[in-house]
């Protein structure tokens, strides 16, 4: 650790979807429980340890929601989805009048949603699938912004703050028109999800991506739109300075619209194969210079939404 004389530093570090539920084949334990875990004990030890509630009284339980919650902003008050804090990290400038949504390419198997992630799509790939959707279907108040591999933007012009969504991840091998948004604005959300399965499923992209034995990311999901919340910087609401290692556009958002600095760690994923060593020293080399560091490990939460 750096030398920083008398001020105290913090590390925050988040494992995302790490508590999992208990597992017969380890004796009924939680993965989490099961794990060998020295240093986080070793940490546990000499640190004051507590609970906390990050997701408030009807609330959907999220990483946008609890993350938020977990760096000192009430999500009651300031959460607005989750699209328009991912927009913040792409560098989308929205209208006023526009709402955002998260918008995951996914894989259809006839009525099944089978992959909330169209087979974890390399972002260059998914890249040219937005941008095949900007040219078929954008314009007239529609706009496809490519993110990172399968987490990718919508932006609608008009109130959407009505409109109920749900998150593809907690419905992989369900009849995915069980899901499809419901409420004022949903038609046309649900236009949009059908227009887009032709144009991907006989794309090139996919038309290689079968070839090569992976999923085809032949349709969009559409979920958790809103507009830029108006989060006051951390520095005004606390007084101090912190910095973000992650590789998830949502915490990277999350930290922009705080005035946090955004450290980017080459190799850093966000899946279980990251860059856990270079994410440390980045954290590490910061704390020399700011009060705190939030590490984001995603890796744990894609695991568990893939059930390994």
């Amino acid at each position: 650790m750096p030398d920083t004389g008398n001020k105290c530093k913090t590390v925050v570090i988040i494992g995302d979807g790490m508590a999992d539920r208990p597992i017969p084949a380890l004796g009924c334990l939680t993965p989490l429980e099961a794990a060998e875990t020295p240093n986080m004990d070793s940490l546990a030890r000499i640190a004051n340890v507590g609970l906390t509630k990050n997701v408030p009284d009807g609330m959907e339980p999220g990483s946008d929601v609890a993350i938020m919650s977990i760096m000192g902003y009430d999500p009651a008050v300031f959460y607005n989805g989750r699209g328009p804090i991912e927009a913040a990290s792409i560098g989308v400038s929205l209208e006023p009048d526009e709402t955002v949504f998260r918008c995951n390419l996914i894989t259809m198997t006839s009525d099944i949603l089978d992959d909330y992630s169209g087979g974890h799509i390399e972002s260059e790939h998914a890249a040219v699938l937005m941008s095949a959707l900007e040219s078929e279907l954008g314009g007239d108040g529609i706009k496809f912004f490519p993110g990172v591999s399968f987490r990718n933007l919508l932006a609608l012009k008009g109130d959407f703050s009505k409109t109920r969504t749900m998150p593809p991840h907690d419905h992989i091998g369900d009849k995915w028109a069980r899901y499809l948004p419901s409420g004022p604005g949903s038609d046309i959300l649900i236009e949009l999800i059908e227009k887009s399965r032709p144009i991907l499923e006989n794309h090139p992209v996919n038309v290689g991506r079968a070839a090569g034995k992976h999923a085809k990311a032949n349709a969009i999901w559409p979920w958790s739109g809103g507009r830029l919340p108006a989060m006051p910087a951390y520095s005004d609401k606390y007084g101090i300075s912190g910095a973000v290692v992650s590789a998830v556009d949502l915490v990277q958002g999350l930290g922009i619209i705080a005035g946090l600095e955004i450290i980017k760690v080459p190799g850093a994923t966000g899946m279980v194969d990251t860059n856990y060593e270079g994410k440390v020293a980045a954290a590490i080399d910061a704390l020399g210079r700011k009060d705190f560091v939030l590490i984001h490990i995603e890796g744990t939460d894609e695991a568990a939404h893939i059930g390994d």
